[in-house]
């Protein structure tokens, strides 16, 4: 499970705002400085729920400070978004009353991320990548909390800077790709991988619907392999199943 897998798991289970481990230092966690937390329902929902007695209507709004809790960095973040409310099971309380035992629903608050002041990193990058593929991923990261389709094309443009690390020549991205389809390529191995994260990549750039979430992290998590496999950290098996998820749901184009 990569990084953004283990923080939206998060987020949609833990009542609290989670802890995350920090972009700076990545040797702590950052969490919540309680001193500065601002959370509150907007008015017309509270109004709502009053009216027809659901908390679930309620909508809210949040804005943390997280603060590293490694005392040789201490850096601090900014993260805000939206919260609402959802059921979470089921409890049994005794009514005296009665004398009976019954059901009451269970509550917990939900956080949306819309944004943070310093990318948290979603897949593990390794020491030495070169600085324009870094830059562009930290980019990726910050834009998978606003919007999917931006965040895809982020990525595309990762795949391409890392083709160029291949010496792979330049053109369009599905003949680039080609290069790799020869079994007597260097990189032969990386051809399926990376045909999934093109076409991907296109849809997200080409397209004016939305992607969903789930492809945009399965193609983090091709990444990931690839970085790993390139910079000599080695990773494996998950890695054919999500790109022939991916071939399968979005063709193989031209």
């Amino acid at each position: 499970m990569i990084n953004a897998e283990i923080l939206l798991n998060a987020l949609e289970n833990e009542q609290e705002f989670p802890k995350f481990r920090c972009p700076y230092c990545e040797q702590s966690f950052c969490s919540i400085d309680n001193s500065l937390k601002i959370n509150y329902n907007t008015e017309k929902s509270n109004q709502f729920a009053y009216e027809v007695g659901e908390p679930t209507d309620l909508e809210g709004h949040f804005s943390y400070k997280l603060i590293c809790r490694n005392d040789n960095c201490k850096e601090a973040l900014i993260v805000s978004g939206r919260t609402n409310v959802i059921e979470d099971g089921y409890d049994s309380a005794f009514d005296d009353s009665t004398g009976e035992a019954h059901d009451y629903p269970v509550y917990k608050i939900k956080h949306k991320i819309d944004f943070i002041s310093f990318p948290i990193n979603l897949i593990s990058l390794p020491k030495n990548i070169d600085t324009n593929i870094k830059e562009n991923l930290l980019s990726a990261f910050q834009l998978f909390w606003i919007d999917l389709n931006s965040c895809g094309n982020r990525l595309r443009t990762v795949i391409e800077l890392f083709l160029d690390k291949l010496n792979i020549p330049a053109g369009k991205l599905h003949n680039r790709i080609k290069n790799l389809e020869q079994e007597s390529h260097e990189y032969h191995s990386f051809y399926k991988i990376l045909t999934a994260s093109r076409l991907l990549g296109n849809e997200c750039t080409h397209t004016y619907h939305s992607v969903e979430r789930i492809d945009i992290i399965k193609l983090y998590t091709i990444l990931e392999h690839l970085l790993s496999k390139y910079y000599k950290i080695d990773n494996s098996t998950y890695i054919n199943i999500v790109s022939d998820e991916l071939i399968t749901k979005y063709g193989v184009d031209s």
